[in-house]
């Protein structure tokens, strides 16, 4: 039987997802609510968003979506932040490329312009050798390289954290103090948090390395956007995790129960490893995944200040 919320609707089940996702945003950022709610002030009056410009990576690009504009960077209309400008009538630069690093992100910024109201971003992974972890513990279930792809990715965090924290400071100055820039976490990328390879004595725990890593990972990215809300004395700079978001549709570790056959393909918001022939989308999210980081972004920015369209819950979503 599916699980709840697994069905293509903008329901009841989306909003609960996306409430989760953001009480997280909410306990982490206890100011970034608009200016003049307490104390019985009016709110002030929601700010246009005239300009969207996208950083990052695979992540950011839209793949796994499909419908790509080249084979190169992967752009896709249908990542998350493209649907946004259409929907707000905003111009729309998306800068990000498929396999970026955070020192080709650093170049991207120069899209930023100080007309840009908001900066998305999705940043690290591949600095943390991404592709390797999905090889070496999901496709290959090999442990010791696995072990190996894991123990590097966490010795890079520190690396990686001052070099994001030095592209939100490229941000902050190219958009001359007016940009609010919204860095965007990485799903979960396994259901299991426990997933021993090989299944027998003296194996691995994949699962649980995977799972301190990328709670590391958040914590970090939480760090970094703390920082720029104290260097700037804004709340301009905020951390989305997607954790709580894709929680209950993460592919299984064991890749083919996540087969055509399976109930699990559908209710999946990832590409599974052996579900596409399109190897490079493997561990992206699908079109569904980014429609859902989408609604959880446009209710971000809503909470943040800005004038949102409202869609009604009743509406179908794309397939």
């Amino acid at each position: 039987m599916p699980r709840a919320g697994a069905g293509r609707g903008l329901g009841s089940a989306r909003t609960v997802r996306v409430a989760a996702a953001l009480a997280a945003v909410a306990l982490s950022c206890a100011a970034c609510t608009p200016a003049g709610n307490a104390g019985g002030q009016p709110s002030p009056t929601p700010r246009p968003i005239t300009a969207i410009v996208q950083l990052g990576d695979s992540f950011s690009s839209g793949n796994g979506a499909g419908a790509y504009e080249e084979d190169t960077c992967r752009r896709s209309p249908d990542n998350y932040s493209a649907p946004l400008a259409r929907e707000l009538g905003a111009s729309y630069t998306n800068a990000s490329c498929s396999g970026a690093r955070t020192s080709d992100i650093a170049e991207q910024v120069s899209a930023v312009t100080p007309a840009t109201s908001v900066v998305f971003l999705t940043a690290g992974g591949n600095d943390a050798n991404f592709s390797q972890i999905v090889s070496s513990c999901f496709v290959l279930r090999a442990p010791k390289s696995c072990e190996e792809a894991m123990n590097a990715a966490t010795a890079a965090l520190p690396a990686i954290e001052t070099a994001t924290l030095e592209i939100l400071r490229s941000i902050n100055a190219a958009s001359h103090g007016q940009a609010t820039a919204i860095l965007v976490g990485y799903p979960r990328l396994f259901a299991e948090h426990s997933y021993l390879i090989p299944p027998v004595v003296e194996s691995y725990d994949a699962g649980a390395a995977l799972a301190q890593l990328q709670g590391a990972a958040d914590a970090m990215q939480e760090r970094v956007t703390a920082q720029m809300r104290k260097e700037t004395g804004s709340e301009r700079f905020l951390f989305a995790s997607t954790q709580a978001l894709f929680a209950g549709h993460e592919p299984h570790a064991h890749a083919f129960r996540d087969s055509e056959d399976s109930e699990d393909s559908e209710e999946a918001w990832l590409v599974s490893p052996f579900t596409s022939t399109d190897i490079r989308a493997w561990m992206h999210p699908t079109a569904r995944g980014y429609r859902e980081i989408h609604a959880y972004l446009r209710e971000l920015l809503a909470q943040a200040g800005f004038a949102i369209l409202s869609i009604p819950e009743s509406a179908p979503a794309t397939p």
